[in-house]
C-alpha cells in the first residue's frame, strides 16, 4: 500500500475511533444514547480533531483519538472497580 494511502486511512480510522471511544465513555458515565451520540460526533468533528489532519500533526491526532479511551478505562478502573481495565498483558 502506498504511503499516502496508508496515512489517509490511518487518519480516517483514528477520527472514527475518537467518536466511537467518546460515545463509549459517555455511555459509561450514564448519558442517554442520543446524548452520547451527540457528544461522540461533536468530539469527532471538533476543531481539535478535524484540524489535526494537516501535515505534521498526525501524532496529535492519534493521541487525541485515544484520549477518550484512556478516560473510559480510568473511569472503569476507579469508579466501577474493574480490575481488567488496568491490565496491559497477562
Amino acid at each position: 500500500m502506498p504511503t499516502d494511502v496508508a496515512m489517509t486511512w490511518g487518519f480516517v480510522i483514528h477520527i472514527f475511533l475518537s467518536g466511537l471511544f467518546t460515545y463509549g465513555f459517555l455511555r459509561a458515565l450514564g448519558y442517554s444514547f442520543c446524548g452520547a451520540l451527540a457528544g461522540g460526533i461533536g468530539y469527532m468533528m471538533s476543531g481539535q480533531i478535524a484540524s489535526s489532519v494537516s501535515p505534521g500533526h498526525d501524532g496529535k491526532l492519534f493521541v487525541s483519538a485515544l484520549f477518550p479511551l484512556a478516560l473510559w478505562m480510568l473511569y472503569l478502573g476507579f469508579r466501577q472497580a474493574k480490575s481488567w481495565s488496568w491490565e496491559y498483558s497477562r
